[in-house]
């Protein structure tokens, strides 16, 4: 009693958005580009850790997790989130 209780929800910052890698773009009508791979950043401002769920744009149900840091090296993006550490998540799994 008299200690606060941690909130049963909290707020989460998730950015998702496409990456091209590589040399060989793929176009659809010589116009929209498609991207190789996908990507969804989860980042928790209180605990200071977050992570990136990271998957090659194809029938594959191998999904990676990567550091901030260390994705922001394979894929030039920069966050400005300092160097969080690597969040726990669970295995991924399809649900199709």
């Amino acid at each position: 009693l008299g200690i606060p209780a941690e909130p049963l929800f909290r707020s989460l910052h998730v950015i998702t958005g496409p990456l091209f890698l590589g040399e060989k773009i793929t176009f659809i009508n010589n116009r929209v580009a498609v991207p190789t791979h996908l990507w969804k950043l989860v980042y928790d401002p209180v605990k200071k850790t977050g992570g990136v769920f990271f998957v090659l744009n194809s029938n594959t149900q191998d999904i990676g997790w990567k550091s901030i840091p260390d994705f922001e090296k394979i894929s030039g993006y920069h966050f400005n989130l300092g160097n969080p550490a690597l969040m726990t998540m669970p295995t991924p799994k399809q649900h199709f």
